[in-house]
């Protein structure tokens, strides 16, 4: 029994070292890119694959190799601004495909640090006009 129980484990983990390209929670469906400038994709893979992007704004597919970690990183010109849902394409043997992928600005945008004041001291000040 034991040695079934440690085969199945065994077969689980082979299955998941050929497993796709993985991708942060950053990089998914319905996300924006910045315009006219060169992005950054990044994610993991199988050790030393091969890993192929296509855009569909452009068609063409860039290739880069997973480091020995399953690292990789790959730079990609985006087009203008539009109101174009595109694809992204991940392939290193079994496709990822990214949809409604928008090209626009990306702004990011914080809180200042003045800004700490607690509900009660805000309501006092809108009250007393």
């Amino acid at each position: 029994m034991k040695s079934k129980v440690l085969a199945l484990i065994l077969l689980c983990g082979a299955a998941s070292l050929g497993a796709k390209v993985k991708l942060p929670a950053l990089v998914g469906d319905n996300m924006i890119l910045q315009q006219q400038t060169e992005v950054k994709l990044w994610g993991t893979a199988a050790p030393e694959a091969e890993v192929r992007v296509t855009p569909s704004w452009n068609g063409q597919t860039m290739t880069c190799r997973a480091d020995k970690d399953g690292g990789w990183t790959l730079a990609v010109e985006t087009p203008a601004a539009g109101y174009t849902p595109y694809e992204i394409t991940f392939d290193d043997g079994e496709k990822t495909t990214l949809t409604n992928v928008l090209i626009g600005e990306v702004w990011l945008a914080s809180g200042q640090s003045t800004s700490t004041g607690t509900r009660r001291r805000l309501w006092s000040r809108i009250l007393r006009f």
